[in-house]
């Protein structure tokens, strides 16, 4: 590997999935092609979360740097997430080799960390990715173990490179799920619920 770049964490990562579609679609009971009133709910909702980032941040307890969002494709909370110092990559599940790289380049050209989100994927597959210019500080992994991933991940001098299984490293919908759903049900209100996952991300990094 020659990409110039310092690539990984030096540091542990709390990464914080909120790419989920189809857990959000099931949270506001949302029909399998959801209109602009639905998609506005379901942003919202995201946004939430990013607010319980804030608030964990603002405590003065979780650093920016522990913290890594994944926003789907909304690249709006993206940019409000590294606003805050905090690292975020939309989910390139289906994009093409070259487009990831090409994500990947635009990133690390600004100075940002990249999260790549793999469904289903072995060694093999990280492999031929690399080879193609696809050069992530992390692999974010659906369907796989991440011990089984690890030495194809950091091969070649990637050695700070993080690799994080879904459920394993990640606060997912198991950790922000129930204070969304008091939210969406009009239970309690916004600002309760910002705190809320601001514990549970305070509690999962660990500080």
């Amino acid at each position: 590997m020659s990409t110039g770049i310092n690539l990984g964490f030096a540091t542990p990562l709390l990464v914080v999935d909120i790419d989920n579609e189809h857990w959000f679609a099931d949270l506001f009971g949302v029909p399998d092609r959801p209109d602009a009133t639905d998609k506005n709910k379901m942003g919202e909702a995201r946004a939430l979360v990013l607010a319980g980032i804030k608030a964990a941040i603002a405590d003065g307890v979780v650093p920016t740097h522990l913290v890594a969002l994944l926003p789907d494709s909304d690249r709006e909370l993206v940019g409000a997430a590294t606003a805050l110092g905090v690292h975020a990559s939309p989910a390139v599940m289906h994009a093409s080799d070259g487009d990831m790289a090409a994500l990947c380049d635009a990133a690390h050209s600004s100075g940002a960390k990249f999260v790549c989100v793999v469904t289903a994927i072995d060694a093999n597959a990280i492999s031929r990715l690399q080879a193609s210019g696809v050069e992530p500080d992390a692999w974010f992994v659906r369907g796989a173990a991440a011990k089984e991933l690890e030495a194809q991940a950091r091969a070649g001098g990637r050695d700070n490179v993080a690799v994080v299984a879904h459920g394993d490293g990640a606060l997912g919908e198991d950790g922000y799920g129930d204070a969304l759903r008091a939210w969406a049900s009009g239970e309690t209100d916004a600002g309760a619920v910002a705190d809320q996952i601001g514990a549970a991300i305070t509690a999962a990094a660990g500080v």
